[in-house]
């Protein structure tokens, strides 16, 4: 028994996955932006510690893609509501 799917259900899958990396990209870009006219600020310390100074200056994934999302948000709702 072989089942296939149609054109438009994988089309579907495809505007999930185009959407979501979307939004992580304008997170992405969105933050880099900030972190150039805002950088991390360094802490003088006695002590020198990589992992506590690597810790400090990055940015997760998913600081990253909640800010992608809230700015994404009212065009994704806009969209939405359209249809």
């Amino acid at each position: 028994m072989r089942r296939e799917a149609s054109m438009e259900a994988w089309l579907f899958i495809l505007l999930i996955i185009a959407t979501v990396v979307g939004i992580f990209v304008l997170g992405l870009v969105a933050v880099k932006t900030y972190r150039k006219f805002r950088p991390f600020e360094e802490e003088v310390s006695d002590g020198f510690s990589i992992s506590v100074s690597h810790s400090v200056q990055s940015d997760g994934f998913f600081k990253i893609l909640f800010v992608g999302l809230a700015l994404s948000s009212p065009i994704l709702y806009f969209i939405y509501s359209s249809l």
